[in-house]
């Protein structure tokens, strides 16, 4: 359906806001705009009527004028050459014995429980931030007492996995470790041996529908991007139906069905209107320089930037004499963030947080470190942080705290992750938070409930 056959249809419907008068002094009378019902272009044409069209979109409240495009269906040529691998064997496989493992075929063929009445788990089209990606579904659980991060769901896993990175931080030992025989395989055919299984438990959502199972994991030594894998055993524990589309997991609960989502993302939403502004390289002194390549370098060895070719938007360095005589590196993103909207997320208070600590005996202050770059950039917008050094020309993956609207999509973050404390026994300014007690007894209670 055509942008001019979707305005006739919502157009009495208050959805669509008064568009901006237009200012072109010399008007085209052959063209007329039905949203702004002057002369100069056509409906069609209309930049305003598509931003509001586009952002009504992503609400959902168009979703039956929209029509789902149809792909072709490509067919196989000739036989298959070579296979590829998931990730397979450990618990869910029921061992590496061959008499094992048929047995497990049998029982699972066997097993045939009544069904149980669920309740019905849907997905809507207003659910999706944006239809076309190629992202993993990650998302946070708690494992014990610890809140873990960077959390792969994987239904084609056979097997929880846990990164001994992981099970450290946890505070587990060889001793939490129980030897075990088989291998994983994984997507190359090789097979690695993992260290031995553990279990524990972990939690899935937010009270009162959050969900609590015990689970075995396999702990492998390996380098990861992420903690955990969640594979097919643990969602299938808990009834969960995966939507890598909506990327979200949703589960039933005796309160009602709960979903787990990424929390925090930052999207530049850069006005498409906006004329791309590649900056010229700037020259710097040699102390300088060397400066901005050990950066470079530590960003690149952290995971935070990644090497990027032909960028529309390009951006300097900016570098700040610090009091101990070092350098910071920032970066010149006047031009971007001109072209960035701002964000109407409303930052709290100062005062009112101020007053909020007033009569609680013990405080606790804290600075999240680099808790920017703990939120990932939109995959279409890592290209526009583009910045150029004398080695070339990198991107961030991650959110770096230059940019127009990255305090608000950080106190958005805050307030979602502990919104359950915030108020209570936390208060919360971007990233400096502050921990408060009525009583210095129960301090310790209060700062175990956030880490």
């Amino acid at each position: 359906m055509s942008r001019t056959e979707i305005f006739l249809q919502v157009r009495e419907k208050g959805l669509l806001r008064c568009p901006h008068p237009m200012r072109a002094t010399h008007k085209d009378r052959s063209k007329y705009c039905r949203f702004h019902r002057d002369y100069d272009h056509d409906t069609e044409d209309c930049h305003d009527l598509r931003n509001q069209i586009e952002e009504l979109i992503q609400k959902g409240h168009l979703g039956p004028y929209l029509e789902e495009p149809r792909e072709e269906t490509p067919h196989p040529r000739g036989p298959v050459e070579r296979q590829i691998n998931v990730i397979s064997g450990g618990p869910a496989a029921n061992g590496s014995i061959s008499t094992t493992r048929k047995a497990y075929s049998r029982s699972t063929v066997e097993k045939c429980p009544q069904p149980e009445l669920e309740p019905e788990i849907t997905f809507r089209a207003g659910e999706v931030e944006r239809s076309h990606h190629d992202d993993a579904l990650v998302i946070s659980i708690r494992i014990v007492n610890a809140r873990v991060k960077r959390v792969m769901v994987d239904t084609e896993s056979s097997t929880d996995v846990l990164y001994l990175d992981t099970f450290r931080r946890l505070g587990l030992t060889k001793e939490d470790l129980t030897p075990m025989a088989s291998a994983l395989t994984r997507f190359t055919r090789d097979s690695i041996s993992p260290l031995g299984t553990t279990i524990l438990p972990i939690t899935i959502g937010e009270e009162p529908r959050a969900k609590t199972m015990i689970t075995t994991f396999m702990v492998v030594d390996l380098p990861s991007a992420y903690n955990v894998i969640l594979g097919r055993p643990m969602l299938n524990k808990l009834k969960a139906v995966v939507s890598t589309y909506h990327r979200v997991v949703k589960f039933p609960t005796p309160a009602g069905i709960e979903e787990s989502r990424k929390v925090a993302q930052h999207r530049l939403n850069i006005d498409p209107e906006a004329r791309p502004v590649r900056q010229k390289p700037r020259k710097f002194a040699p102390d300088r320089q060397k400066a901005i390549s050990e950066e470079v370098g530590r960003l690149k060895r952290a995971g935070f930037i990644t090497d990027v070719q032909y960028p529309r938007w390009l951006s300097n360095e900016v570098l700040i004499k610090k009091s101990n005589g070092s350098w910071r590196i920032c970066l010149d993103y006047t031009d971007l963030n001109q072209a960035c909207p701002k964000d109407c997320y409303l930052l709290p208070k100062i005062d009112q947080l101020d007053d909020a600590t007033i009569g609680h005996e013990l405080l606790a202050f804290m600075d999240a470190f680099s808790g920017y770059n703990q939120i990932q950039m939109v995959t279409q917008d890592r290209e526009s942080t583009a910045f150029i050094t004398n080695r070339g020309a990198y991107c961030y993956k991650v959110m770096p705290f230059v940019l127009k609207n990255a305090g608000a999509t950080y106190q958005s973050m805050v307030e979602k992750l502990f919104k359950h404390q915030l108020g209570k026994n936390m208060e919360g300014y971007v990233d400096d938070m502050i921990m408060k007690s009525k009583a210095a007894s129960t301090h310790l209670t209060d700062l175990a409930e956030t880490f």
